[in-house]
């Protein structure tokens, strides 16, 4: 049988504390990394988070500002976003809840998300511009006739009916001319609705390049392709686009002040020759 010296018992003991050091450092340098790790993945997804609460916080005031009402304000099981909106001062015009950017900034929305401490913001550019052909509440390639007591206001208005202040388009445009019978008013740019019209409230014999709806209102060709339609709506008032391609669309009733159509109407035809006639009821968008 082998035996050991005292030093060498000795020496064995050493090695075997040295042994259970080492795992020790390791232990604990292994679950040092682990938590650090941890930490990490926690703030990473923290930072993911705030900033998908910055992207709600831009979608929320963009609602806003589509309806001019307030909709309600999200809650989240973590976190929350802040949000404003300024416009530019070069506008002319800053209407609630807008404040002034500096004179050369567009139009902004900007959006903050915080979670867990951490901030992500994110700065919208609001480029609003009108469709190119678009230049009255109804265009016309052809001749238009109002009479009866129709009421046609190119003014900007807000949502809930009210003016915003910005004078808004022509009343009519037509690429012939406008008649006026009846008690029916135009109005536009800035100009209340009369009889007869003031002139700068409507356009005729207009200058329009564009063959198409989808070119006069600066989109692709076939854009418009899955709003086509050769009957009339079956439910009125409508909300959306509408594009009929029928020859002639008489007497639609798009429904109340209450309760309106709104949204774009196209009536065009292959022909170019649609016919939009006796139309009733009140109608919030383009036409």
């Amino acid at each position: 049988m082998k035996t050991y010296l005292k030093n060498e018992k000795g020496v064995i003991l050493i090695w075997f504390y040295l042994l259970v050091v080492m795992l020790i450092i390791t232990s604990g340098s292994l679950f040092a990394l682990s938590f650090q790790e941890s930490q990490l993945t926690a703030i990473d997804q923290s930072r993911n988070k705030a900033f998908y609460l910055a992207e709600a916080g831009i979608d929320w005031k963009l609602k806003e500002l589509r309806s001019g009402t307030t909709p309600a304000t999200p809650s989240f099981a973590e976190g929350n976003f802040s949000v404003s909106y300024c416009q530019s001062t070069a506008s002319g015009t800053t209407p609630a809840p807008a404040a002034p950017c500096a004179y050369d900034q567009p139009d902004m929305i900007i959006s903050s998300g915080t979670v867990s401490g951490i901030t992500k913001t994110i700065v919208a550019v609001i480029l609003k511009q009108k469709p190119p052909g678009a230049k009255a509440g109804i265009t016309s390639e052809g001749n238009m006739s109002f009479n009866g007591n129709i009421a046609v206001d190119g003014r900007d208005h807000d949502a809930n009916g009210n003016l915003t202040g910005d004078p808004g388009t022509y009343g009519a445009s037509s690429g012939g001319i406008v008649t006026q019978s009846g008690s029916s008013d135009i109005g536009g740019n800035g100009f209340v609705p009369t009889s007869p019209a003031n002139p700068a409230s409507i356009q005729q014999n207009a200058d329009n390049p564009f063959t198409t709806p989808e070119e006069l209102l600066g989109l692709e060709a076939g854009s418009l392709d899955q709003y086509k339609t050769s009957t009339p709506p079956s439910e009125m008032p409508f909300n959306g686009i509408v594009y009929y391609t029928g020859d002639s669309w008489i007497a639609p009733d798009f429904g109340t002040d209450a309760d309106p159509s709104t949204g774009i109407l196209i009536v065009h035809n292959a022909a170019g020759n649609a016919l939009l006639k006796n139309v009733h009821g009140t109608f919030k968008g383009i036409i």
